[in-house]
């Protein structure tokens, strides 16, 4: 079996253990290579998580993760005894839906809702449905210390994207904040741009602080 450096944070392996590869998902063929020995001594439901797994960071590779820790950390929740809540979990009917204009087919872009919080009025909620071509599975959000008033815009088209064009003067923030999401994506941060007279921009930041992806939003259509 083809070993794979790709685990990423440390793992905590008890003693007298070691890491093996169970399986492979080859990009090329499309198929996923299983170590039978390893695959026949795993009971049902953990041979469904590992099955699991592979599908999701073969998404998750392709948006641009190099290692399978933020897929882990979704298997593990989604496979636990204490699932994840919903993905919309706690999103208002007032809430508005927005997506980026990032990659052409639309693959790598990031689909949310933004809406003020219900617990403070000056605060501005952005939960995230997928997170620049990562399925999220259960509740991702930030919040934003700030009002982020969408109908101080001016909706511009060129032509490949329509992008939310802020009219406010009074805004003058460009900050990266935490996501939170119950253990998922940790370390993980997105930036928000939102400065008179220029575009909002959305990025998401690694837990190294590297930039991934960025680009403008569009809240003028409807969630599919």
């Amino acid at each position: 079996m083809k070993k794979i450096d790709d685990v990423g944070r440390t793992i905590s392996i008890p003693d007298g253990c070691r890491l093996e590869t169970v399986a492979v998902y080859d990009d090329d063929e499309g198929h996923i290579d299983t170590s039978l020995e390893i695959w026949s001594a795993m009971d049902s439901l953990n041979q469904a998580a590992l099955i699991a797994h592979e599908i999701i960071y073969r998404e998750y590779r392709a948006a641009g993760d190099r290692t399978s820790q933020n897929t882990r950390a979704i298997v593990a929740r989604v496979f636990s005894t204490t699932p994840p809540m919903r993905q919309k979990e706690g999103i208002p009917q007032s809430a508005h839906f927005c997506h980026t204009s990032f990659s052409p087919d639309g693959a790598e872009d990031a689909f949310f809702y933004l809406f003020q919080s219900p617990a403070n009025e000056s605060k501005t909620v952005v939960q995230f449905i997928r997170l620049f071509g990562r399925t999220t599975f259960a509740p991702l959000k930030i919040e934003i210390p700030q009002v982020i008033d969408l109908q101080q815009t001016e909706i511009r088209q060129s032509e490949d994207s329509i992008v939310s064009i802020v009219t406010n003067p009074l805004a003058n923030m460009d900050n990266a904040f935490p996501l939170i999401g119950d253990g998922l994506f940790p370390g993980y941060s997105v930036s928000m741009r939102y400065l008179f007279n220029e575009p909002i921009l959305i990025g998401l930041h690694d837990d190294n602080g590297n930039e991934l992806q960025k680009a403008p939003i569009d809240c003028t259509t409807m969630p599919k």
